[in-house]
This record gives structure tokens, sequence and C-alpha cells, in this order.
């Protein structure tokens, strides 16, 4: 059984387990000196091990609906959906995470100057600059654009000729990656995968499990 198989089957335990009889929504909090068992202490170790793995997830992942469903299945509740309405949204999801990794080979394999990071980030470089690297807490103003794999634009500040400002930290996991890789007076090319975008969560004009396509020129990096 792997490890991320275990940490599911212990966060399941933990969530019926810690759930009282008058609100199944409190969870009881132990404090170190009260995690005396070995189960204890690998139950807690497995919850944070599980939780760093759905940590790229973001926007995708949603703790509350994710507990639900365990709760739902193992207290035998009624399901929010019937099973074919879930087999429809396994299989659409299957579906268009199976299009982005399709998408994401045939470009590493067209294209030899793009590099791929461990997690799955591409990027291709425009222009190097010699500036500073920006670090998560700086703000940093850049002129960017946004795109689909079909080529619809979403955002584009290269047009309008006003570059945005904003602190790295607050933005999707792929394009942080991707900025804290460029020098000051550099341009890149980035590819990012859906688990570092938006995931299965729908943005105005990006549907679920894009991949993102970003160019940006990292103007100045600010200083707090």
């Amino acid at each position: 059984m792997s490890k991320v198989s275990i940490a599911l089957i212990t966060l399941i335990l933990v969530v019926i387990s810690g759930c009282s009889k008058k609100n199944e929504g409190d969870f009881k909090n132990l404090s170190k000196e009260e995690m005396k068992s070995r189960a204890q202490k690998e139950s807690y170790v497995f919850g944070v091990d599980h939780a760093k793995s759905l940590e790229n997830l973001q926007e995708s992942f949603d703790p509350d609906a994710y507990i639900q469903g365990f709760r739902d299945q193992i207290k035998k509740y009624p399901f929010l959906f019937s099973d074919i309405e879930m087999d429809a949204i396994r299989k659409t999801s299957e579906k268009e995470k199976n299009e982005a990794k399709q998408f994401l080979s045939e470009n590493k394999k067209n294209n030899k100057d793009i590099k791929v990071t461990r997690s799955g980030l591409q990027y291709q470089m425009i222009k190097q600059g010699e500036g500073e690297k920006p670090k998560l807490e700086d703000n940093i103003k850049i002129n960017y654009s946004g795109s689909l794999i079909s080529g619809e634009y979403f955002e584009n500040t290269f047009s309008t000729g006003e570059p945005a400002t904003f602190q790295l930290k607050g933005v999707i996991k792929g394009f942080q990656e991707g900025l804290l890789l460029m020098n000051e007076g550099s341009r890149y090319k980035f590819f990012i995968p859906p688990n570092l975008g938006y995931g299965p969560t729908a943005r105005g004009k990006i549907p679920p499990n894009s991949i993102l396509i970003y160019e940006v020129e990292l103007i100045e990096i600010i200083k707090l």
C-alpha cells in the first residue's frame, strides 16, 4: 500500500473518530503530550504528509467537500451526487488532465530549448536579464500575457501598456515558481500544468484543468 493510500485511510479514520456526536463538524485537538500511542503519532504525521501533498493543488482542492465525501461514504449517508453523476465528473476531469499531459509532452518534444522543473513547470528563456532574482515576499512589476493552448488570451498587459504590480506570494504556484527563476530584466515563457494553476476550478475565460501559457517580462523588483 502506498504512503498516499495509508494517509487517505488515516485521514478517514481521523475525520470519523474525531467528530463529536453532537456536532460532526467538530474535531478534537490533541496536544503533543496527549499523543502517547504510536497510532496517534503516525496518524498525525500521515495527516501532515497528506496535507503537504495537496498544497500544490491550491484552489483546485476544497477540504470541506473532500472531508464531506469521506464522511458520507464511511457513515453511509446519502451521496450528494448519483453514481452516474460522479462517474461523469471523474471521466471529465480525467479527460482534461490527459489532454494537458499530452500537450506538455508534445511541447517538450518539439521545443528543445524548453526546460522542465521537478514540479512539472515548463519554461523557455527568451531574454536573460542581469538583475536580482525576486523572493516570495517581494512585490514585482511585470508585463505579461496569459493564454490558453487554443491561443485565446485571457490577460495581456503588453497590449494595454500598463504593467502589473503585485506581491509574488499571492499568485498561483506555477507563476510563483517561474518568476523565482527570473532575474530582473528577463523575459520568459511558462507552460503551467493544471495542478500548478487553477486545477478543476474555472476562472472567467479559463476552463477547468487548463494549461496556462504566460509570457513574462520582469521589469522591477520592489523591495518592501
